[in-house]
């Protein structure tokens, strides 16, 4: 089954709170859509606010002081500055990124992509969202032997039980975004044996 942007933006909403002002992320970058990073005081400026009528810069400068060992919630920004974009300002932002970024990114690393059972892409795209693409240094491509792995054993499974195997590997790909580096051998050992139907 064909899979559009529009999927693909409704899986990341669905996963991760869209917001329409500065926040400040779990690692203390300002932030604003779905994970959108505002790199400094001059990015902000040029967001296509909607309304509101702080300075762009003085309001980035807010959120990225704010930011502390608590690591509040995203809705704990909200009332450090009146500007938002419009929601359709974040869905364009979050569109532009998975065009531009992730789905090339994917393409590369994962031969065959649009082949791949929907729920792998899903959970691929994810994936790459979270952790980056080629240009973080956490990013998907920081894991070729775990890829490849992936990409093996959606190519070897047997067909009659590709999308349920799909399935359950889905959702141990996405669960790998949520550890830290050093547990993503287990995890990924842990999709392996699920795509082969080991307990």
């Amino acid at each position: 089954m064909t899979l559009n942007i529009s999927d693909y933006f409704a899986d990341l909403q669905a996963h991760e709170y869209a917001t329409t002002w500065l926040y400040c992320d779990r690692l203390g970058y300002v932030t604003i859509g779905i994970g959108c990073r505002v790199f400094n005081a001059d990015a902000a400026a040029a967001l296509p606010w909607a309304t509101g009528k702080d300075d762009p810069r003085a309001a980035w400068l807010r959120v990225h002081n704010a930011f502390g060992p608590a690591k509040p919630s995203a809705l704990y920004y909200q009332s450090f500055s009146d500007l938002r974009l419009t929601m359709d300002a974040v869905t364009a932002m979050v569109a532009q990124r998975l065009e531009t970024e992730f789905m090339p990114c994917l393409y590369r690393l994962c031969p065959g992509f649009d082949g791949f059972p929907k729920p792998a892409r899903r959970a691929l795209v994810d994936m790459a969202w979270q952790y980056g693409d080629e240009s973080s240094t956490r990013g998907l491509a920081g894991f070729p032997s775990m890829l490849a792995a992936f990409i093996d054993q959606l190519a070897n499974v047997d067909g009659t039980n590709l999308e349920h195997k799909a399935e359950a590997a889905a959702d141990a790909v996405k669960s790998m975004a949520a550890v830290d580096a050093q547990e993503l051998t287990p995890t990924a050992a842990t999709m392996l044996r699920v795509m082969r139907g080991e307990p």
